[in-house]
């Protein structure tokens, strides 16, 4: 096993990690927040999301912000609402606003759960098409970005499981304010 099969298995994972966590969830329980500065579960996987969209697109293939799946699929259309890219450029609630988070749409479970799949469907495969050596390369698509495609995406997914965490947590806290 190399560093590309890592990578991909821990992106299945993942990706059947977040469908079970929230594929059963309400809209109250997407919406709900432990505090009034707290992302709810809806915005962080929209932050999940446009992560991984951004990184393909922009990163990996360094095409334009047209080509995410978010703009290129009718998302932002469907919503009406195209993302500020923030002071890092990305559009994905990074050095957002309170303000500006709040103003991200929050989608039904089901639309959460199609976006991510299309995302992650879209980076494995591309992914699974690049050759071993790639891992290696700097990406492209980010002149001030000094790691390699491997250590992007690694670092990328790091801090997307540590997501999943906040989501299993904020999940954790609803239930147990129910049951009091």
């Amino acid at each position: 096993m190399n560093g590309k099969d890592v990578l991909l298995d821990l992106l299945e994972k993942f990706t059947y990690w977040i469908d079970w966590t929230i594929k059963d969830l309400t809209l109250e329980e997407l919406t709900w927040q432990p505090d009034p500065e707290a992302n709810n579960i809806g915005q962080t996987m929209w932050h999940i999301c446009r992560s991984f969209d951004v990184i393909k697109v922009s990163g990996f293939e360094n095409q334009s912000v047209d080509e995410e799946l978010w703009f290129k699929d009718g998302w932002a259309a469907k919503t009406s609402y195209d993302p500020p890219r923030g002071p890092f450029g990305l559009g994905n609630l990074g050095g957002y606003t309170q303000k500006e988070v709040d103003e991200v749409p929050l989608l039904p479970v089901e639309d959460v759960l199609d976006y991510f799949n299309q995302v992650m469907r879209k980076l494995i495969n591309y992914l699974e098409q690049r050759p071993l050596e790639w891992l290696e390369e700097p990406i492209t698509g980010w002149s001030d970005w000094d790691q390699s495609n491997y250590e992007t995406l690694r670092n990328f997914l790091m801090d997307m499981l540590g997501h999943l965490g906040e989501i299993k947590a904020i999940i954790a806290m609803k239930k147990r304010l129910a049951v009091t």
